[in-house]
């Protein structure tokens, strides 16, 4: 009888790691989750400070749009490689 206490114990005592564990990976998933979007927030935010500083400029804005044109593939490989796996 004392060994199948000691099995339920092991069995209760591993579900409970497996638990924590998820836990663990879902935390990280969350703030890797939460890094992502506050850096999309700050890009999205100075491209909106940088087009309303420069509204009366056209050349300015055309220049901008070709310098975001130029580094979108550099960006968007950012953007992968800094997101976590699903």
């Amino acid at each position: 009888m004392d060994y199948l206490i000691c099995i339920a114990f092991i069995i209760v005592f591993f579900t409970q790691l497996f638990i924590m564990k998820t836990l663990a990976d879902l935390q990280a998933d969350v703030t890797a989750e939460e890094t992502v979007i506050d850096s999309a927030i700050t890009l999205l935010n100075g491209l909106s400070a940088l087009l309303k500083a420069n509204a009366g400029n056209p050349q300015a804005i055309n220049d901008l749009a070709t310098s975001i044109e130029a580094k979108s593939q550099a960006l968007a490989e950012a953007v992968t490689a800094n997101t976590p796996a699903q």
